[in-house]
């Protein structure tokens, strides 16, 4: 609703500013060339060309500069008018601009690029496969500060073991939380990109081989993995699934019978039976059955070790595996087809549907925008104050107990190579931003995050001028929009002053009428009164080509450019017609009390402008042609 109302008061105030066709002539003035005071209030060439720029292409009829200009003066006189009377002093008015501040600020404070980069790093990722030895210490993620920090130090003692020349496996054994670990020493065999949460992934692709990552924190609690190898990626499979199922609690008759049904079943392949309608008629995988136990695209990696070592032996398409027992009974894979990788479409979609489900990605080109930030401006915590704000978060009861310590901090906490300085008020307004499921490194860095962004919303309007004349056109489009729903739009025409207009200009507003010509629009009146001379002369060719804009053919009445060829009131002086006009038959004066409505509220404008100019007398400082 507020979106559509501020561009509503943009867009059509001063009888429009949903205009220009036109593209901007060369003007060569610069953005801070004053062109236009009223009272105490100066516009520059920049905010013209601004507003007119953004405004082009939003309407069929083209406007000149010269013609915008007005409905600049216009713009500017009713939120002048709205200053005058206050408008801008109001809680409402105060709340809703800066919504609107806030929402084009956050355009800047991302990183445009982050999606693509993280699309390319996924591809390359994708091209290889990683062997890893896990072990988890389990913490809830609502777990309280002492019992994370506890799950911290239980995972820090293990890895130091580790570190210090302890093997992996009987560590991982001893410790690790993850139950697999007491038979497989924490081993994860090879996997690859978008097979584990995301935290888990990039440490995963980042540690170097024969290192142990740094200790990182997921929604299961406090992992850390040592690495052991990469390899090229054994690419992806189609594969059909068969299964005789005998879960280990089974008893030993039906375990039995689940070997001899897949036995069975091995052998009616090999001699010709069909895989498909093998798995539909006596498959157990419920979830595959239906399909002939058709699987999507996937890694062989993303499997049980002794499937993906059983598919990747499979040599042509078409091949069956020897039946493979596993935990949950006997199993038939069938290939179908094989391809090297993923096809770059499939990993742009597989990686925006990760986005829409990972609170932690969504945020992602956020992240990135601070990390260049931080970079650009050389961010830097006084390390002793750093050091007692990570204590302090840690070590408080509450919100009010953090504000009260953090207030006994030296007045600057950290500092930018522009020689700014960050104060710890500027950390107290962060209390609420320390999340007591992540690493104290994780929401210190967090913390600088938000630092560094604040600091860049200040800056905006000094780096980016677009950004200081949208801030402007926001600012005054909500005073306009009030203004004018007020004194143009509420107006209503009484019933005599309906009938008036309509008996006063009946051609305006009739139906199945029709212009037959050429329509010239002109950047100037000059320009104008030029391409009326060639008219009159016959010369039609020059005539458009010395226009800024011709539209040729037949118009009908009702259309577009009823406004030029009917107007309501003087004709445009930016316009030339030259052809044949053919009224048409006159509405009934109900069916044209809209239009009629329409028409007297534009007049209200025009004599509410008149009446502002009188009282602002606005000053053209430089003329636009």
């Amino acid at each position: 609703m507020k979106a559509r109302r501020l561009a509503h008061s943009l867009n059509k105030c001063s009888c429009t500013l949903a205009i220009c066709l036109a593209q901007l002539s060369s003007y060569a003035q610069k953005a801070d060339t004053p062109i236009l005071r009223i009272g105490n209030d100066v516009s520059t060439y920049g905010e013209f060309k601004h507003m007119y720029g953004e405004n082009d292409g939003t309407t069929l009829t083209p406007v000149s500069q010269a013609e915008y200009m007005e409905l600049f003066v216009a713009y500017k006189l009713k939120a002048a008018e709205a200053r005058d009377r206050g408008i801008d002093t109001t809680d409402s008015y105060k709340k809703e601009l800066k919504y609107y501040i806030d929402e084009l600020s956050s355009q800047y404070l991302r990183d445009t690029t982050a999606d693509r980069k993280a699309i390319l790093k996924l591809q390359e990722r994708l091209k290889q496969e990683v062997k890893a030895e896990h072990i988890l210490i389990h913490v809830r993620p609502d777990a309280s500060p002492a019992d994370s920090l506890d799950a911290f130090k239980k995972a820090k003692q293990a890895r130091d073991r580790v570190i210090n020349g302890e093997d992996f496996a009987k560590v991982a054994k001893e410790v690790s939380e993850d139950p697999s670990a007491r038979s497989n020493g924490g081993d994860l065999g090879y996997f690859s990109a978008m097979q584990m949460v995301q935290p888990f992934e990039d440490y995963a692709y980042k540690t170097p081989v024969g290192s142990c990552s740094e200790i990182f924190r997921t929604q299961f609690g406090f992992h850390f993995i040592h690495v052991s190898d990469f390899r090229k990626t054994q690419g992806e499979v189609v594969i059909a699934h068969f299964m005789a199922y005998a879960p280990a609690n089974a008893t030993d008759l039906a375990k039995q019978n689940a070997k001899a049904k897949c036995d069975s079943i091995y052998s009616a392949l090999l001699a010709g039976a069909d895989f498909a309608n093998a798995a539909k008629t006596a498959s157990d995988d419920q979830q595959t059955a239906s399909q002939g136990g058709l699987l999507p695209w996937l890694s062989p990696s993303k499997l049980r070790k002794e499937f993906a070592d059983a598919i990747s032996n499979l040599e042509k398409i078409g091949d069956i595996t020897k039946p493979i027992h596993s935990p949950a009974g006997w199993h038939i894979f069938k290939l179908i087809d094989r391809r090297d990788a993923m096809p770059a479409e499939e990993i742009e979609q597989a990686y925006n549907m990760m986005k829409r489900r990972s609170p932690e990605m969504q945020n992602s080109d956020v992240k990135a925008k601070a990390r260049q930030l931080k970079a650009e401006y050389g961010f830097t915590w006084d390390k002793p104050a750093k050091d007692s704000i990570v204590n302090i978060f840690l070590t408080s009861k509450d919100n009010d107990e953090q504000a009260d310590r953090l207030n006994k901090l030296p007045d600057i906490v950290a500092t930018t190579k522009d020689g700014h300085s960050f104060s710890h008020k500027d950390i107290i307004a962060k209390t609420g931003r320390w999340n007591r499921q992540a690493l104290p490194s994780d929401n210190i860095e967090a913390i600088a995050e938000d630092l560094i962004l604040d600091y860049e919303k200040s800056k905006l309007a000094d780096k980016y001028p677009d950004f200081k004349y949208s801030c402007k056109e926001y600012t005054e489009g909500l005073l306009v929009f009030e203004i004018t729903s007020k004194d143009v739009w509420g107006a209503e025409p009484d019933s005599a002053t309906i009938k008036r207009m309509y008996e006063n200009n009946k051609p305006r507003y009739s139906r199945q009428g029709f212009f037959e010509g050429d329509i010239f629009f002109c950047s100037s009146q000059k320009e104008a009164a030029k391409v009326a001379k060639l008219v009159a002369k016959g010369n039609i060719d020059k005539a458009k080509k010395t226009a800024s804009q011709t539209i040729s053919g037949k118009q009908t009445q009702g259309g577009n450019y009823d406004d030029i060829i009917w107007p309501n009131d003087k004709p445009n002086k930016f316009v030339v017609l030259n052809g044949k006009r053919v009224d048409g038959t006159p509405l009934s004066l109900r069916n044209a009390t809209s239009a009629i409505t329409t028409d007297f509220q534009q007049r209200k404008e025009a004599e509410l402008i008149e009446k502002l100019k009188a009282k602002f007398k606005p000053v053209i400082l430089k003329k636009i042609e």
